[in-house]
């Protein structure tokens, strides 16, 4: 499946966890948790293939954050866990008032959909990522970097048995099957997006075909992009 056909996919079945009550998506976050250490074993045999793989080619510090263990599966089973625990802000209002002409209007929290992540080879990010997307009620495509490819991949795999097995939609959550920079540029030109990194990144954002919109900042600020039409950093609008 392609890029954009696992976008429209995943997008698909955003109702699924959109409307899932509280207590519906920690069920799926506590299977998604339990299915994660029931695969260790077949997650490892992926990270191996990944280790053998990067050996000389990357630097010892990569190498340490590509790598798995037993231990490092149960901290992100527990990661996952301690989502559970965050309390669920889907719904709450923020602030309200009314109008002198009867008018009530309030800020509300609420999903925002399809959320694609793309990230560097550290395994342990398919995992948060995911969880912290279900938690706030969207759907997650994730992108990792090459030297992750099986390792992600077998994360993926076992959050999805989790996810089916706490009676949810395994396409909520979802990676790429390539790995080339296409895959990427198929994510930045098929949904506006809000990125955080280094400069190389914010220029692949700048020049690709539809250009995006925000630009998010270490200081948790998004950032019009001039392509947009609207200035630089238009009211330094705190994200939320």
């Amino acid at each position: 499946m392609t890029t954009l056909e696992l976008l429209k996919v995943t997008k698909a079945v955003w109702g699924s966890i959109r409307d899932a009550s509280p207590e519906e998506k920690n069920r799926i976050l506590l299977a998604m948790a339990d299915a994660l250490q029931q695969e260790t074993d077949s997650i490892l045999a992926a990270n191996e293939q990944d280790m053998d793989k990067a050996r000389g080619g990357i630097s010892e510090v990569m190498l340490d954050r590509l790598s798995l263990d037993t231990a490092r599966i149960d901290g992100m089973a527990d990661g996952i866990r301690a989502t559970v625990k965050l309390p669920d802000h889907t719904g709450r209002i923020i602030s309200e008032t009314v109008h002198a002409n009867g008018m009530h209007i309030c800020k509300k929290q609420v999903p925002l959909g399809l959320v694609a992540i793309i990230y560097e080879s550290r395994p342990n990010v398919t995992s948060d990522a995911a969880a912290l997307a279900i938690k706030s009620g969207n759907v997650c495509m994730l992108r990792s970097g090459k030297e992750a490819f099986n390792s992600c991949h077998a994360i993926v795999k076992a959050l999805k048995k989790g996810i089916a097995a706490a009676g949810g939609n395994p396409n909520i959550v979802n990676i790429v099957e390539d790995t080339s920079r296409s895959s990427a540029e198929d994510i930045i030109n098929g949904y506006r997006s809000i990125h955080s990194g280094g400069d190389g990144k914010h220029k692949r954002h700048e020049y690709s075909r539809r250009g995006r919109c925000f630009r998010s900042t270490d200081q948790g600020r998004a950032y019009w992009h001039r392509l947009c039409g609207a200035p630089e950093a238009a009211g330094k609008q705190q994200l939320l």
